[in-house]
């Protein structure tokens, strides 16, 4: 099996993808004939669900039980704010652990945010971080992710491969493929949403659907960055940032700018290397026993162009008469074009500096 632990992949789906930061145009029309294809599934494992009362230290959260109000203590495999869904009161689901050694029965796995007062749909974000290179593995193993399949050999935690920085580890070393030259892979967790930050209603509205990487300032995602972009530009590898987007709300992915700035600006600079930013969604619905992998989304370098992106969906939706959420249209071609124009613009202009 490709993937181990708590997911099994069951199914493989071949959709479009996100190169160097920017979306292949497609019409709405066969966007959501892929949407209804059947993606890439993971078995959940044993599920419970509860109330959380408190999560502290960091890594351990005191939750009620659903099934017979009992209080226990989960890991939380999060190093990040959590916001809005580390709050008490929050609905979460816990995975319940088997291996007698464990000092910890429960782990903290998926939590629900409502936003009542928008009319929305409940959002599903994927809490335990560490899933997301297990998922990110199975996807290329079971090529659902079109621009890195075709590899048949995947080293994980790779050590002394930057030789700038030989204490670092990558995520994934991919080679052996016919005719693409190796890949290095780093994957990040994404699980905040812009509409977290709460600000006024009109506000919320427009943030529905933007998920953003990080939610607190992180150095090490920022020294990976940086590597990532030496490689890129020796052309000698390919290099690769892969977002999983751990919330069923995604329609598009940014950097959170207003939150590391270091960040950012490292993830601009290694995209002007010749990074390739690919955002793949992993989501549950709440109901399934699986979590679905594979919908490509778009990536923005900015927040600004991701509001613009989002005003374009909801946009289109509207006129529609579809949903936003989880069947998200795609604005006009044109829309897509004018952007891939402008980031091979950018793009020509730093190669020619």
């Amino acid at each position: 099996s490709p993937c181990q632990g708590k997911f099994v992949a069951l199914m493989k789906l071949t959709l479009p993808f996100v190169h160097a930061g920017w979306t292949t145009p497609y019409s709405p029309a066969r966007r959501l004939a892929m949407s209804a294809a059947d993606p890439c599934r993971y078995a959940l494992v044993t599920i419970v669900s509860g109330t959380l009362v408190k999560r502290y230290k960091r890594f351990l959260a005191d939750v009620k039980l659903d099934s017979n109000d009992e209080l226990v203590t989960a890991h939380v495999a999060n190093p990040g704010k959590m916001t809005r869904y580390c709050d008490p009161g929050t609905r979460v689901y816990l995975s319940e652990s088997t291996n007698p050694t464990r000092k910890l029965k429960f782990s903290w796995e998926l939590a629900e945010i409502r936003h009542e007062n928008l009319g929305v749909d409940p959002t599903f974000v994927g809490v335990n971080t560490s899933m997301a290179n297990k998922l990110v593995k199975s996807a290329i193993e079971s090529n659902v992710i079109p621009t890195l399949s075709g590899y048949s050999n995947i080293r994980t935690e790779v050590s002394n491969v930057y030789k700038t920085d030989p204490r670092s580890r990558v995520d994934m070393l991919l080679s052996g493929h016919e005719s693409l030259p190796d890949a290095l892979v780093e994957v990040k967790s994404v699980t905040m949403g812009l509409i977290d930050e709460v600000g006024s209603e009109t506000e919320a509205k427009q943030r529905i659907g933007i998920a953003l990487f990080p939610d607190a300032v992180s150095k090490r995602a920022a020294q990976h960055v940086e590597n990532l972009g030496k490689v890129a530009a020796m052309n000698k590898m390919r290099a690769v940032l892969v977002f999983c987007v751990q919330r069923s709300d995604s329609i598009c992915v940014g950097p959170a700018e207003h939150i590391d700035k270091t960040f950012s600006r490292a993830l601009q600079t290694a995209i002007g290397h010749g990074l390739e930013v690919i955002c793949v969604q992993a989501a549950w619905d709440g109901k399934s026993s699986f979590v679905q992998l594979g919908k490509m989304l778009p990536f923005f370098p900015s927040v600004s162009e991701c509001l613009e992106y989002a005003e374009s969906v909801v946009l289109a939706a509207s006129k529609s008469g579809l949903p936003v959420v989880g069947e998200a249209l795609v604005p006009p071609t044109d829309h897509v074009e004018s952007k891939q124009n402008a980031g091979a613009k950018r793009k020509r202009k730093t190669s020619q500096t």
